[in-house]
């Protein structure tokens, strides 16, 4: 009898032992961040003016995790290029395409730090580096 009453006591401490390590463990995030340790938020930065305008990103932090990146490139007019409608006829690349791939590699990896893209260098390097500072804004 006293074997099976120590069994029981034994699984019996263990169940709260366990119980309270995943409870303190869920308690000790920093207020406002997620599992991922990113504050959930939507940030925007941008870039300085150019002649062609300047580059801007929304990252969207949601549980703890970058939800989506959207990379902008915003014309001297102050309006959002809409590559859509662009016909090779300014001196822009068309970003269509390689802001799309970038993003979408930045989710994927949850992170900034992805590879620049063949003729999209220097815009690609500036969303990169605002894309960094909005996910240190985050922390």
């Amino acid at each position: 009898m006293k074997r099976k009453s120590t069994k029981v006591l034994s699984v019996l401490v263990i169940a709260i032992l366990l119980f309270t390590l995943s409870a303190c463990g869920s308690g000790s995030k920093e207020s406002g961040s997620s599992d991922g340790g990113l504050k959930d938020g939507t940030y925007t930065k941008k870039s300085e003016m150019t002649d062609h305008g300047y580059e801007e990103v929304d990252v969207v932090i949601k549980d703890g995790k970058i939800e989506s990146v959207n990379l902008k490139r915003i014309g001297a007019d102050e309006k959002e290029v809409n590559y859509d409608e662009w016909d090779g006829s300014a001196d822009l690349p068309n970003l269509k395409d390689i802001r799309v791939e970038m993003s979408e590699a930045m989710v994927e990896k949850q992170s900034a730090d992805v590879d620049s893209i063949s003729g999209a260098t220097s815009s690609g390097d500036k969303w990169k580096a605002l894309v960094s500072e909005a996910l240190e804004e985050a922390k």
